[in-house]
């Protein structure tokens, strides 16, 4: 039976954490693009969906850039905003060239 090293198993244990954390990280960008995309595409503003949401624009911003965690809570704010700035014609058209 091999000897249990205490020193290697929290050098192991804190890679592990590490990767889990860089994991995490790019999810959470990931996660903040696809939002930030789907607004700007429906000509929308930080300001507008932090509105609906109850929530100030930095806030918004922070989220779509990774500086703040998502969280369900937030991911749902955010699609039901979205949704109904749309649905209440609240997107800026888009001016003829």
């Amino acid at each position: 039976m091999s000897e249990f090293n205490a020193v290697q198993a929290i050098e192991e244990l804190d890679k592990s954490v590490v990767s889990l954390l860089e994991d995490k990280w790019e999810v959470m960008n990931q996660v903040g693009e696809h939002y930030r995309q789907r607004r700007v595409d429906a000509g929308l503003t930080n300001a507008q969906i932090g509105e609906v949401m109850n929530r100030s624009r930095s806030f918004i911003s922070d989220l779509e850039l990774g500086r703040r965690t998502w969280n369900v809570e937030n991911a749902k704010l955010y699609e039901a905003a979205l949704d109904q700035l749309i649905r209440a014609g609240k997107a800026k058209k888009s001016e003829p060239n």
